[in-house]
């Protein structure tokens, strides 16, 4: 009985580690585990194009325009003011650049997040605050105007608290959740109080501002992390290590 149950070592598949692929660590979704591996430089030099070089540019064109403009005062007025009157339209075109970017952010994070978590909601949800921010450059008149902003800013704070989610499924990230949802909510904060506050003499520009910037921060700060090649995307070249040790089981 004993010399049936012995197996054949020589037929068991031995697993080796690539060595020119960075250690990895797992993912764990459910009872499925996913090895994780650092993103590409590649993708993160479009993802630095386009979630922090293009925010910046958007807001040295704002900043210029509201020191160049006469009787434009940025302590109260919204940036969307710029829009109106002569020379308006290089805010508008700001506005439609800006958005552009922020789908080719959609673009990148679908690839980033690919065979993961959240690898369709968060991507589906930078594609509308894009798509708003296009918007927003040709509406000029309330309605419309207010409620693309609207739909802008809402996807902002919702995409944060969606990437949460993933951020709390990898080990390596799970300190990232508090950040990701505290900024979610001082974008409702500061763009409430912008709200509040924009018909009066204090600094509602300001406080629209600061909201804006949230995001494309917190982009920054992510971006600065997957430099250091803290493992995050899914390893798709490679079976999990719950799949490899079923079909060695099966072997």
């Amino acid at each position: 009985m004993v010399a049936d149950c012995e197996v054949d070592e020589s037929a068991v598949p031995v697993l080796t580690e690539s060595p020119d692929r960075a250690p990895h660590r797992t993912l764990r979704d459910n009872d499925l585990v996913m090895n994780t591996v650092p993103v590409p430089r590649s993708l993160l030099l479009w993802l630095f194009a386009c979630g922090t070089l293009a925010p910046a540019l958007f807001d040295a064109v704002y900043l210029v325009e509201g020191a160049t403009r006469p009787g434009y005062d940025a302590w109260r007025q919204a940036i969307s003011t710029l829009m109106e009157g002569l020379g308006g339209w290089v805010q508008q075109a700001d506005f439609v650049v800006l958005g552009l970017f922020t789908l080719g952010v959609a673009v990148v994070w679908r690839r980033i997040l690919e065979g993961g978590v959240c690898a369709t909601w968060y991507p589906v949800i930078r594609g509308i605050e894009g798509l708003s921010l296009v918007v927003i450059g040709f509406s000029l008149t309330d309605p419309l105007h207010t409620l693309w902003l609207f739909m802008m800013i809402g996807a902002r704070m919702a995409g944060l608290f969606v990437i949460a989610r993933g951020f709390w499924r990898e080990p390596n990230w799970r300190g990232w959740v508090v950040y990701s949802i505290v900024s979610a909510v001082l974008i409702n904060v500061f763009i409430a109080l912008f709200g509040v506050l924009q018909h009066t003499p204090f600094a509602a520009g300001v406080l629209e501002r600061v909201a804006t910037n949230i995001e494309p921060f917190w982009s920054l700060i992510v971006f600065a992390r997957l430099w250091n090649r803290v493992p995050f995307m899914v390893d798709r070249l490679s079976p999990a290590p719950a799949a490899r040790s079923r079909s060695g089981t099966q072997a």
